[in-house]
């Protein structure tokens, strides 16, 4: 895939969830210069990590346990989301705990969020743009999730980061075009 088409397929994650952290780079300035390293660190550890597990061993773990169909990439994305997504009920446990209402929100956004980084990763082969749209999500300050103490309104939430995502999933991963998605997952091998 030529950079150009990778690029193009990059134009809407990057728009979803690299939007708030282009907004804030001009007020990056009015904190300390420890604050800004240590949510770098933190916003590319949890990136690395999460996209590894669940879109790189995630990923390559279900399509070499199955066999090559139109499906297939539909399949791996929905569950390679929701175990993304079902993981953020863990900061229920955090000693600040979030509201239920907040979580189920941040579930929900995790879950679509997941489906679009697993496109990025079928679409490209590469998982370097799904950790970067998940470092650039990560690194705002002020994303729809990034207060967890606070629900905000259930409506811009699902149009923004439910519908618009689901619908580029969807449309990424239809199976007309399951031959380009399946190009760089690997099949499961015959016995």
């Amino acid at each position: 895939m030529s950079l150009k088409q990778q690029w193009s397929i990059l134009i809407v994650p990057l728009f979803l969830y690299g939007i708030d952290t282009f907004a804030i780079l001009p007020s990056i300035t009015k904190h300390s210069f420890y604050i800004v390293m240590a949510t770098i660190a933190s916003a590319l550890g949890a990136a690395i990590f999460e996209e590894v597990r669940d879109r790189g061993f995630g990923g390559i773990g279900l399509a070499l346990s199955m066999e090559n169909n139109e499906w297939k990439p539909m399949f791996i994305a929905i569950v390679t989301s929701f175990v993304f997504a079902t993981t953020h009920y863990f900061n229920l446990l955090m000693p600040n705990a979030p509201t239920l209402v907040a979580t189920h929100q941040q579930v929900v956004f995790a879950f679509f969020m997941g489906m679009t980084s697993i496109v990025l990763y079928m679409r490209t082969g590469s998982i370097f743009y799904s950790i970067l749209i998940h470092f650039l999500n990560n690194f705002s300050f002020w994303t729809p999730t990034s207060d967890l103490s606070q629900d905000n309104g259930w409506a811009s939430m699902l149009i923004f980061y439910a519908l618009i995502p689901g619908l580029y999933s969807l449309w990424c991963l239809r199976p007309k075009k399951s031959e380009m998605n399946l190009k760089y997952l690997p099949a499961k091998k015959s016995d």
